[in-house]
């Protein structure tokens, strides 16, 4: 079995929100540029499916 490493990211400003999770070859999380994503703060409805709190 081959391990692969997994990296995330998250925003601080965002309350701690996912905005990455990738391998080397993919990444995991479905995004899309919405400028209401820039004013999204924990709590808020969701902007879209693509992140995790």
């Amino acid at each position: 079995m081959q391990v692969v490493p997994l990296y995330a990211e998250v925003d601080h400003s965002l309350g701690g929100r996912w905005t990455s999770l990738r391998t080397a070859g993919r990444e995991w999380l479905w995004h899309r540029a919405d400028p209401a994503r820039a004013g999204v703060t924990p709590g808020s409805p969701f902007v879209d499916a693509g992140g995790l709190e």
